[in-house]
């Protein structure tokens, strides 16, 4: 049944999102809101081809997902209308090299089709990366953008109703297959609805205004309700990151009254959910611990051995079969199938070297740099923009520290798509500049 589900999607699919975007004007600007949000019913409407469900590493096939294929018919459409398509987009030298460095390494991993696997993924983002970023860069309107990630906060608010009161679940997972991939998915995008929706230019509408101040609430409430110890205190560092912003950049009675009703809001809040988040801090098991430690040393000797390291996507297979690595291995010893190391970047380390993880940095580094630059170079909509993704981008590179979760389909595609927005931004105020010093 998923098949026949997936076929008739993208029978219908792609050929509708490449008419609509060479049509041009507004419905650009709409598909590309809800090109933002697919990423969040991602397992719906996806197959993965060649497909191995067991095995414990973030890829575990060829994966083709509804926004891989509305992704696909937005390029037909740019490319049967191009207007100043732009060949080179910002940052995308270190990408390439990376990739290049993944697929050398794939010629001396163990297991090179699960490593294809990954690659085939990488392929995926660049073609989202690079939709984003045109449709951005040739000036459209990205406000039905934010408006698409506020609603989604208001979705996953309900859904934190649904499965915490109705279902029992303790710790909610919206629509992901684990509660940690929550908060990264949605700390990097709050930031941004949060600050447009207290300090975006005027004029605009009061309903704007709600929905992105309900959007980005829902948002810190369902990573609340996962309970997770570093989402949460992350979430808290992002709002009072926008507040302290938005009451520098814009003091109005909007930026500082909404400063002041979401600080009260924080605390209510926090006082009912006190008990549960107390015992969350206080009583989580030392094994959990001790475990991320076991696997990064396992990570950190991968990487020293292997000067490209093990391969791509390749880490929970070695750590599995080569007892090298799990001589160390004691609070996960009875597993069969070994995970992932919970550090994404001892995690690219091991599957890259250190050559891959400086690449890597260097990666996510450029585009994090884009966004403060963007942020501070204006003072409209771009520029808050830019602010709230700085923010946002901090939030999901320091979780990296305690999460692989960046590497999962949703986290990366949702990634892509801010870095993508940031980069058009950029490019488009550099050329709007460029032609305002000719004339």
């Amino acid at each position: 049944m998923k098949w026949v589900l997936f076929f008739a999607f993208a029978a219908t699919a792609v050929p509708a999102s490449a008419v609509l975007v060479a049509a041009g004007g507004r419905y650009r600007a709409v598909m590309l809101a809800v090109l933002a949000v697919t990423p969040f019913f991602g397992d719906l409407v996806n197959v993965n081809i060649m497909s191995m469900e067991n095995y414990r590493g973030p890829d575990r096939g060829f994966e083709i997902s509804m926004t891989d294929l509305l992704g696909l018919g937005m390029a037909l459409g740019l490319l049967v209308r191009p207007t100043r398509l732009r060949r080179w987009p910002p940052g995308l030298l270190p990408c390439l090299l990376l990739f290049l460095l993944a697929s050398l390494g794939l010629v001396l991993a163990p297991r090179p089709l699960v490593g294809a696997f990954t690659l085939w993924k990488a392929l995926r983002l660049f073609v989202l990366f690079w939709v984003v970023f045109e449709l951005v860069e040739q000036g459209i309107d990205h406000t039905w953008l934010l408006r698409a990630w506020a609603a989604l906060g208001c979705l996953s608010a309900l859904l934190v109703l649904k499965q915490k009161y109705s279902d029992g679940i303790y710790r909610i997972m919206l629509l992901f297959d684990h509660s940690n991939t929550v908060p990264l998915y949605l700390n990097l995008v709050m930031p941004i609805v949060l600050l447009w929706a207290l300090a975006g230019p005027t004029p605009r509408s009061a309903l704007d205004t709600w929905l992105g101040t309900a959007g980005a609430l829902g948002m810190v409430g369902a990573v609340t309700m996962t309970y997770s110890r570093a989402g949460i205190a992350i979430a808290a560092a992002c709002v009072a990151s926008v507040l302290l912003i938005a009451s520098i950049r814009r003091p109005t009675m909007r930026s500082i009254g909404g400063a002041m009703s979401l600080s009260l809001l924080g605390v209510v809040g926090l006082a009912l959910v006190s008990d549960s988040l107390i015992a969350r801090f206080l009583d989580a098991p030392k094994s959990s611990e001790e475990a991320r430690h076991e696997f990064n040393v396992a990570a950190a000797d991968m990487a020293s051995d292997h000067l490209l390291g093990v391969g791509i996507n390749q880490f929970s297979l070695v750590l599995t079969e080569d007892a090298r690595y799990r001589r160390g291995i004691e609070v996960m010893a009875n597993e069969e199938e070994a995970g992932v190391v919970h550090h994404v970047y001892w995690l690219t380390a091991a599957e890259l070297g250190y050559l891959g993880l400086g690449l890597f940095l260097v990666v996510l580094g450029r585009y994090w740099l884009l966004a403060w630059q963007v942020g501070l170079g204006g003072s409209g909509l771009a520029s808050f923009t830019g602010l709230g993704a700085g923010i946002g981008f901090g939030a999901v590179h320091l979780q990296g520290l305690l999460e692989w979760a960046l590497r999962i389909s949703p986290v990366s595609y949702q990634l892509a798509i801010v870095c993508g927005l940031v980069s058009g931004l950029a490019v488009r105020r550099k050329r709007v500049r460029s032609m305002g010093r000719r004339s």
